[in-house]
Protein backbone atom coordinates (compact mmCIF):
# COMPACT_ATOMS: atom_id res chain seq x y z
CA UNK A 1 0.00 0.00 0.00
CA UNK A 2 2.46 2.04 0.83
CA UNK A 3 5.24 3.15 -1.75
CA UNK A 4 8.96 1.74 -0.75
CA UNK A 5 10.26 4.89 -2.50
CA UNK A 6 8.55 7.47 -0.23
CA UNK A 7 9.40 5.48 2.49
CA UNK A 8 12.59 7.48 4.44
CA UNK A 9 11.88 5.98 7.70
CA UNK A 10 10.24 3.05 10.04
CA UNK A 11 9.85 3.65 13.67
CA UNK A 12 9.14 0.42 15.38
CA UNK A 13 11.17 -1.78 18.09
CA UNK A 14 14.68 -3.00 18.22
CA UNK A 15 14.71 -5.90 20.14
CA UNK A 16 16.95 -7.66 22.02
CA UNK A 17 17.27 -11.28 23.48
CA UNK A 18 15.76 -12.40 26.83
CA UNK A 19 17.80 -13.08 29.97
CA UNK A 20 18.92 -16.60 30.51
CA UNK A 21 18.39 -16.11 34.12
CA UNK A 22 17.03 -12.81 35.40
CA UNK A 23 17.51 -14.27 38.78
CA UNK A 24 21.11 -14.64 38.97
CA UNK A 25 21.22 -11.09 37.58
CA UNK A 26 19.29 -9.58 39.96
CA UNK A 27 21.31 -11.13 42.37
CA UNK A 28 24.70 -9.95 40.65
CA UNK A 29 22.87 -6.28 40.91
CA UNK A 30 22.05 -6.56 44.62
CA UNK A 31 26.25 -6.94 45.79
CA UNK A 32 27.00 -4.23 43.30
CA UNK A 33 24.03 -1.68 42.61
CA UNK A 34 24.13 1.41 41.16
CA UNK A 35 24.63 4.97 43.42
CA UNK A 36 23.64 3.26 46.98
CA UNK A 37 24.73 0.90 49.27
CA UNK A 38 23.70 -3.03 49.00
CA UNK A 39 20.23 -3.91 49.97
CA UNK A 40 21.47 -6.45 52.46
CA UNK A 41 23.40 -3.53 54.67
CA UNK A 42 20.51 -1.73 54.45
CA UNK A 43 18.82 -3.98 56.32
CA UNK A 44 18.78 -4.69 60.08
CA UNK A 45 16.72 -7.25 62.47
CA UNK A 46 13.69 -5.16 63.48
CA UNK A 47 13.18 -3.35 60.60
CA UNK A 48 9.83 -2.81 58.96
CA UNK A 49 10.21 -3.14 55.24
CA UNK A 50 7.64 -2.24 52.49
CA UNK A 51 7.67 -3.56 48.78
CA UNK A 52 5.98 -2.19 45.95
CA UNK A 53 5.38 -3.16 42.81
CA UNK A 54 3.44 -1.57 39.67
CA UNK A 55 0.85 -3.56 37.94
CA UNK A 56 0.94 -7.05 36.52
CA UNK A 57 -0.01 -4.79 32.85
CA UNK A 58 3.95 -3.77 33.12
CA UNK A 59 5.63 -6.43 33.81
CA UNK A 60 7.86 -5.45 36.52
CA UNK A 61 8.25 -9.29 36.93
CA UNK A 62 8.12 -9.13 40.53
CA UNK A 63 6.22 -12.66 40.71
CA UNK A 64 9.63 -13.92 39.46
CA UNK A 65 12.54 -11.69 40.91
CA UNK A 66 10.87 -11.39 44.50
CA UNK A 67 12.16 -14.14 45.79
CA UNK A 68 15.83 -13.14 45.38
CA UNK A 69 14.25 -10.09 47.77
CA UNK A 70 12.46 -12.71 49.89
CA UNK A 71 16.23 -14.50 50.73
CA UNK A 72 17.70 -11.56 51.36
CA UNK A 73 15.13 -10.13 53.87
CA UNK A 74 15.44 -13.75 55.28
CA UNK A 75 19.08 -13.60 55.66
CA UNK A 76 19.38 -10.68 57.54
CA UNK A 77 16.67 -11.19 59.84
CA UNK A 78 13.93 -9.82 58.95
CA UNK A 79 10.58 -11.16 60.39
CA UNK A 80 7.75 -12.25 58.31
CA UNK A 81 5.38 -9.67 60.25
CA UNK A 82 7.62 -6.92 59.99
CA UNK A 83 7.25 -6.89 56.06
CA UNK A 84 4.35 -5.48 53.70
CA UNK A 85 3.53 -5.42 49.70
CA UNK A 86 2.17 -2.40 48.45
CA UNK A 87 0.22 -2.08 45.52
CA UNK A 88 0.70 0.79 42.70
CA UNK A 89 -1.95 1.33 41.04
CA UNK A 90 -1.83 4.97 40.65
CA UNK A 91 -5.65 5.60 39.66
CA UNK A 92 -5.71 2.75 37.64
CA UNK A 93 -7.85 0.88 39.83
CA UNK A 94 -9.96 1.40 43.51
CA UNK A 95 -9.67 -1.05 46.19
CA UNK A 96 -12.61 -2.74 45.21
CA UNK A 97 -11.11 -3.19 41.09
CA UNK A 98 -7.94 -4.59 43.06
CA UNK A 99 -9.51 -6.93 45.48
CA UNK A 100 -11.61 -8.59 42.57
CA UNK A 101 -8.76 -8.90 40.52
CA UNK A 102 -6.37 -11.75 40.89
CA UNK A 103 -3.58 -10.27 38.89
CA UNK A 104 -3.30 -7.91 42.24
CA UNK A 105 -1.76 -10.59 44.14
CA UNK A 106 -0.09 -12.53 41.13
CA UNK A 107 2.27 -9.31 40.41
CA UNK A 108 3.82 -10.38 44.01
CA UNK A 109 3.95 -13.96 43.63
CA UNK A 110 4.73 -16.42 46.26
CA UNK A 111 5.32 -13.29 48.39
CA UNK A 112 2.05 -12.50 48.44
CA UNK A 113 1.46 -15.75 50.24
CA UNK A 114 4.42 -14.87 52.97
CA UNK A 115 3.84 -11.42 53.62
CA UNK A 116 0.61 -9.03 54.30
CA UNK A 117 -0.69 -7.57 51.29
CA UNK A 118 -1.67 -3.53 51.67
CA UNK A 119 -4.08 -2.21 49.46
CA UNK A 120 -3.26 1.45 47.71
CA UNK A 121 -6.17 3.16 46.82
CA UNK A 122 -5.52 7.28 45.72
CA UNK A 123 -8.64 8.40 47.31
CA UNK A 124 -8.52 6.54 50.47
CA UNK A 125 -7.43 9.64 52.41
CA UNK A 126 -7.39 7.45 55.89
CA UNK A 127 -4.56 5.65 54.48
CA UNK A 128 -2.52 8.49 53.09
CA UNK A 129 0.55 10.47 54.95
CA UNK A 130 1.32 13.91 53.93
CA UNK A 131 5.38 14.39 53.35
CA UNK A 132 5.54 18.17 52.37
CA UNK A 133 5.66 19.67 49.48
CA UNK A 134 7.76 19.67 45.86
CA UNK A 135 9.54 22.57 44.32
CA UNK A 136 7.32 22.54 41.95
CA UNK A 137 4.53 23.00 44.40
CA UNK A 138 2.74 19.27 44.29
CA UNK A 139 1.72 18.45 47.65
CA UNK A 140 2.81 14.57 48.40
CA UNK A 141 0.24 12.11 50.00
CA UNK A 142 1.80 8.71 50.16
CA UNK A 143 0.88 5.37 51.17
CA UNK A 144 0.81 5.57 55.12
CA UNK A 145 2.25 1.85 55.63
CA UNK A 146 4.76 2.98 53.13
CA UNK A 147 5.99 6.25 54.86
CA UNK A 148 6.00 4.05 58.35
CA UNK A 149 8.30 1.50 56.89
CA UNK A 150 12.21 2.06 57.68
CA UNK A 151 13.47 0.13 54.59
CA UNK A 152 11.40 0.84 51.23
CA UNK A 153 11.97 -1.29 48.22
CA UNK A 154 10.49 -0.86 45.08
CA UNK A 155 9.80 -3.16 41.76
CA UNK A 156 8.79 -1.94 38.20
CA UNK A 157 9.56 -1.51 34.26
CA UNK A 158 11.30 0.67 32.04
CA UNK A 159 9.74 1.48 28.84
CA UNK A 160 8.12 4.81 27.32
CA UNK A 161 5.76 7.28 28.80
CA UNK A 162 3.52 9.68 27.64
CA UNK A 163 4.10 11.73 30.90
CA UNK A 164 7.28 10.59 32.60
CA UNK A 165 9.90 10.03 29.21
CA UNK A 166 9.58 6.29 30.57
CA UNK A 167 8.10 4.01 33.12
CA UNK A 168 10.20 2.83 36.00
CA UNK A 169 12.42 4.98 38.42
CA UNK A 170 10.27 6.87 40.69
CA UNK A 171 7.33 6.49 39.70
CA UNK A 172 6.39 3.74 41.36
CA UNK A 173 6.23 6.09 44.32
CA UNK A 174 4.34 8.91 41.85
CA UNK A 175 1.82 8.04 40.99
CA UNK A 176 2.12 4.02 41.72
CA UNK A 177 1.50 4.93 45.58
CA UNK A 178 0.59 8.42 45.92
CA UNK A 179 -2.98 10.35 46.67
CA UNK A 180 -5.10 11.57 43.78
CA UNK A 181 -4.40 15.20 44.53
CA UNK A 182 -0.67 14.75 44.34
CA UNK A 183 -0.90 12.33 41.00
CA UNK A 184 -3.31 15.02 39.68
CA UNK A 185 -0.87 18.03 40.60
CA UNK A 186 2.53 15.97 39.19
CA UNK A 187 0.57 15.17 35.65
CA UNK A 188 -0.61 18.70 35.17
CA UNK A 189 3.04 19.58 34.44
CA UNK A 190 2.48 17.89 30.91
CA UNK A 191 0.58 21.00 30.23
CA UNK A 192 3.37 23.84 30.53
CA UNK A 193 4.08 25.36 26.81
CA UNK A 194 7.06 23.81 26.32
CA UNK A 195 6.66 20.14 27.35
CA UNK A 196 7.07 18.03 24.19
CA UNK A 197 10.00 19.42 23.39
CA UNK A 198 11.66 18.10 26.88
CA UNK A 199 9.46 14.70 27.20
CA UNK A 200 11.80 11.91 26.17
CA UNK A 201 14.58 13.88 28.28
CA UNK A 202 16.33 13.89 31.44
CA UNK A 203 14.89 17.53 31.87
CA UNK A 204 10.90 16.09 31.73
CA UNK A 205 9.23 18.19 34.31
CA UNK A 206 6.74 15.51 35.05
CA UNK A 207 9.90 12.95 36.03
CA UNK A 208 11.92 15.71 38.25
CA UNK A 209 8.61 15.90 39.97
CA UNK A 210 8.42 12.27 40.45
CA UNK A 211 12.00 12.27 41.53
CA UNK A 212 11.42 14.74 44.00
CA UNK A 213 8.45 12.71 44.90
CA UNK A 214 10.13 9.50 45.93
CA UNK A 215 13.29 11.00 47.42
CA UNK A 216 10.71 12.70 50.12
CA UNK A 217 9.09 9.48 50.34
CA UNK A 218 12.19 7.78 51.15
CA UNK A 219 12.46 5.00 48.30
CA UNK A 220 15.58 3.85 49.01
CA UNK A 221 16.23 0.28 46.58
CA UNK A 222 14.36 0.40 42.97
CA UNK A 223 14.58 -2.79 40.89
CA UNK A 224 13.41 -2.31 37.27
CA UNK A 225 13.37 -4.38 34.22
CA UNK A 226 13.39 -3.78 30.31
CA UNK A 227 11.60 -6.15 28.40
CA UNK A 228 11.48 -7.09 24.69
CA UNK A 229 8.11 -7.43 22.45
CA UNK A 230 7.74 -10.90 23.60
CA UNK A 231 7.61 -9.80 27.14
CA UNK A 232 11.06 -11.50 28.81
CA UNK A 233 13.39 -10.05 30.73
CA UNK A 234 16.43 -7.72 28.48
CA UNK A 235 18.09 -6.85 31.60
CA UNK A 236 17.68 -6.41 35.55
CA UNK A 237 18.59 -3.08 37.02
CA UNK A 238 18.91 -2.09 41.08
CA UNK A 239 19.79 0.61 43.26
CA UNK A 240 18.96 4.29 44.04
CA UNK A 241 16.04 5.04 41.96
CA UNK A 242 17.52 7.84 39.67
CA UNK A 243 20.82 6.26 38.85
CA UNK A 244 19.13 2.75 37.76
CA UNK A 245 16.23 4.34 36.07
CA UNK A 246 19.18 6.00 33.62
CA UNK A 247 20.85 3.11 32.51
CA UNK A 248 17.78 1.45 32.03
CA UNK A 249 16.11 4.31 29.88
CA UNK A 250 19.09 4.40 27.92
CA UNK A 251 18.50 0.61 27.14
CA UNK A 252 14.87 1.09 26.52
CA UNK A 253 15.53 3.83 24.18
CA UNK A 254 17.94 1.72 22.07
CA UNK A 255 15.09 -0.91 21.89
CA UNK A 256 12.00 1.76 21.65
CA UNK A 257 13.69 4.29 19.73
CA UNK A 258 14.36 4.92 16.16
CA UNK A 259 16.67 7.57 15.00
CA UNK A 260 15.44 9.61 12.30
CA UNK A 261 17.19 12.10 10.12
CA UNK A 262 14.69 14.68 9.50
CA UNK A 263 10.95 14.84 9.91
CA UNK A 264 9.11 13.52 7.28
CA UNK A 265 6.00 14.92 5.46
CA UNK A 266 3.75 12.43 6.36
CA UNK A 267 3.82 9.71 9.18
CA UNK A 268 1.27 6.72 9.34
CA UNK A 269 0.63 4.40 11.78
CA UNK A 270 -1.41 0.77 11.70
CA UNK A 271 -3.24 -0.97 14.67
CA UNK A 272 -4.35 -4.14 14.19
CA UNK A 273 -7.35 -5.73 16.16
CA UNK A 274 -5.61 -8.67 16.56
CA UNK A 275 -2.68 -7.41 18.75
CA UNK A 276 -3.01 -8.75 21.71
CA UNK A 277 -2.87 -5.06 23.64
CA UNK A 278 -1.96 -2.21 20.87
CA UNK A 279 -5.27 -2.21 19.60
CA UNK A 280 -7.52 -0.04 17.72
CA UNK A 281 -10.89 -0.97 18.20
CA UNK A 282 -12.17 2.24 18.78
CA UNK A 283 -11.03 5.95 18.23
CA UNK A 284 -9.33 6.64 21.75
CA UNK A 285 -7.50 3.45 21.44
CA UNK A 286 -6.34 3.89 17.69
CA UNK A 287 -5.03 7.13 18.61
CA UNK A 288 -3.80 6.30 21.60
CA UNK A 289 0.48 7.05 21.82
CA UNK A 290 0.93 6.61 18.00
CA UNK A 291 -0.27 9.88 17.28
CA UNK A 292 2.62 11.44 19.30
CA UNK A 293 4.74 9.43 18.10
CA UNK A 294 3.25 10.72 14.45
CA UNK A 295 3.69 14.18 15.38
CA UNK A 296 7.02 14.19 16.36
CA UNK A 297 8.15 11.75 13.23
CA UNK A 298 6.31 14.37 10.44
CA UNK A 299 7.13 18.60 10.02
CA UNK A 300 4.85 21.26 11.51
CA UNK A 301 2.99 21.02 8.20
CA UNK A 302 3.02 17.48 7.89
CA UNK A 303 0.03 15.01 7.61
CA UNK A 304 -0.60 11.96 10.13
CA UNK A 305 -2.51 8.95 9.61
CA UNK A 306 -3.85 6.63 11.77
CA UNK A 307 -5.60 2.74 10.47
CA UNK A 308 -7.39 1.22 12.89
CA UNK A 309 -11.07 -0.34 13.36
CA UNK A 310 -12.72 1.28 15.57
CA UNK A 311 -15.40 -1.25 15.19
CA UNK A 312 -16.10 -0.35 18.93
CA UNK A 313 -17.22 3.14 18.37
CA UNK A 314 -15.39 6.55 19.70
CA UNK A 315 -14.38 5.98 23.50
CA UNK A 316 -14.44 2.98 26.19
CA UNK A 317 -15.85 3.24 29.43
CA UNK A 318 -18.27 5.86 31.10
CA UNK A 319 -17.96 9.41 31.27
CA UNK A 320 -18.23 12.25 28.68
CA UNK A 321 -15.71 12.03 26.04
CA UNK A 322 -13.09 14.49 26.11
CA UNK A 323 -11.94 14.25 22.77
CA UNK A 324 -15.03 15.80 21.63
CA UNK A 325 -13.68 19.09 23.19
CA UNK A 326 -11.02 21.40 21.98
CA UNK A 327 -7.58 21.22 23.30
CA UNK A 328 -8.09 24.72 24.66
CA UNK A 329 -11.13 24.28 26.11
CA UNK A 330 -10.15 21.20 27.23
CA UNK A 331 -6.71 22.66 28.58
CA UNK A 332 -8.94 25.12 31.01
CA UNK A 333 -10.80 22.03 32.37
CA UNK A 334 -8.43 20.20 33.46
CA UNK A 335 -6.71 22.75 35.02
CA UNK A 336 -9.68 24.03 37.15
CA UNK A 337 -11.46 20.90 37.91
CA UNK A 338 -9.02 17.70 37.06
CA UNK A 339 -11.32 14.55 37.78
CA UNK A 340 -8.74 11.77 36.59
CA UNK A 341 -5.05 12.66 35.79
CA UNK A 342 -5.65 10.33 32.63
CA UNK A 343 -7.64 13.13 31.23
CA UNK A 344 -4.16 14.33 30.30
CA UNK A 345 -3.85 11.89 27.68
CA UNK A 346 -6.77 12.99 26.04
CA UNK A 347 -5.98 15.97 26.27
CA UNK A 348 -2.42 15.83 24.11
CA UNK A 349 -4.01 13.60 22.00
CA UNK A 350 -6.62 16.56 20.92
CA UNK A 351 -3.61 18.96 21.12
CA UNK A 352 -2.22 17.23 18.40
CA UNK A 353 -5.49 16.72 16.23
CA UNK A 354 -6.10 20.10 16.83
CA UNK A 355 -2.69 21.55 15.18
CA UNK A 356 -1.93 18.77 12.86
CA UNK A 357 -3.70 17.41 9.96
CA UNK A 358 -5.02 14.18 11.09
CA UNK A 359 -6.69 11.32 8.96
CA UNK A 360 -8.22 8.45 10.07
CA UNK A 361 -8.75 5.44 8.61
CA UNK A 362 -11.44 3.12 10.17
CA UNK A 363 -15.21 2.04 10.16
CA UNK A 364 -16.36 5.19 12.20
CA UNK A 365 -18.95 7.63 10.29
CA UNK A 366 -16.69 10.50 8.74
CA UNK A 367 -19.44 12.87 9.95
CA UNK A 368 -19.39 12.48 13.27
CA UNK A 369 -15.14 12.34 13.04
CA UNK A 370 -15.55 15.76 12.39
CA UNK A 371 -16.34 16.28 15.92
CA UNK A 372 -13.58 15.09 16.81
CA UNK A 373 -11.56 17.76 14.79
CA UNK A 374 -10.48 14.96 12.42
CA UNK A 375 -9.19 16.69 9.07
CA UNK A 376 -10.03 13.88 6.81
CA UNK A 377 -11.75 10.52 7.41
CA UNK A 378 -12.33 7.33 5.01
CA UNK A 379 -12.26 3.31 5.42
CA UNK A 380 -10.04 2.86 2.53
CA UNK A 381 -6.12 3.08 2.93
CA UNK A 382 -5.21 3.79 0.02
CA UNK A 383 -7.50 6.44 -0.19
CA UNK A 384 -6.29 8.26 2.22
CA UNK A 385 -2.69 8.09 1.20
CA UNK A 386 -3.83 9.52 -1.83
CA UNK A 387 -5.32 12.72 -0.50
CA UNK A 388 -2.37 13.11 1.54
CA UNK A 389 0.32 13.03 -2.05
CA UNK A 390 -2.87 15.33 -3.32
CA UNK A 391 -1.37 17.73 -0.17
CA UNK A 392 2.25 17.05 -0.07
CA UNK A 393 2.71 15.72 -3.32
CA UNK A 394 4.03 12.65 -5.52
CA UNK A 395 7.70 12.84 -3.65
CA UNK A 396 6.06 13.27 -0.32
CA UNK A 397 8.34 11.58 2.46
CA UNK A 398 6.74 9.08 4.70
CA UNK A 399 7.24 7.60 7.92
CA UNK A 400 5.88 4.62 9.10
CA UNK A 401 5.34 3.50 12.87
CA UNK A 402 5.18 -0.15 14.00
CA UNK A 403 3.60 -0.07 17.51
CA UNK A 404 4.98 -3.41 19.77
CA UNK A 405 1.65 -5.30 19.39
CA UNK A 406 1.71 -7.45 23.20
CA UNK A 407 3.82 -4.89 25.84
CA UNK A 408 1.83 -2.61 27.89
CA UNK A 409 3.74 0.66 26.60
CA UNK A 410 2.25 0.18 22.76
CA UNK A 411 4.90 3.13 22.29
CA UNK A 412 7.51 3.76 19.52
CA UNK A 413 9.43 7.28 19.06
CA UNK A 414 11.50 8.42 16.65
CA UNK A 415 14.61 10.21 17.67
CA UNK A 416 15.43 13.47 16.14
Amino acid sequence: MVPEENIEAVVAMHDRPALADPQSKLREVLEDPVGCEKLADMLHPGDRVAIASSEYSRDPFTWLLGTVIEEVLVKAGIRDEDVCLVTAPGTHQNREQQLGSPATKQVFGSLAERYRLVIQDADEKENLSYSGVTSQNTPVFINKAWVDADVKIGFGEVSPNLLACFCGGAKIVCPGISGRTTIGANHRLIMKPDFRKWLMTESNYVRQDMNEIARMAGLDFKIDVVINSKREVVNVFGGDFIKEYSEAAHLAEKIYGTRLKRRTDIALWFKPDDFPRAQGKNLRSGLHYMILAADLATKEDGIVIGVFSGKEGFSRGTGEDLLKIHSEELMWRLATNMKNPHEFCDWEHRRIVDVKRTFVVSNLPPRQLKEYGIAYATDSPEEALAKAFEEKGKDATITVLVPPSNIASQYVYPIL
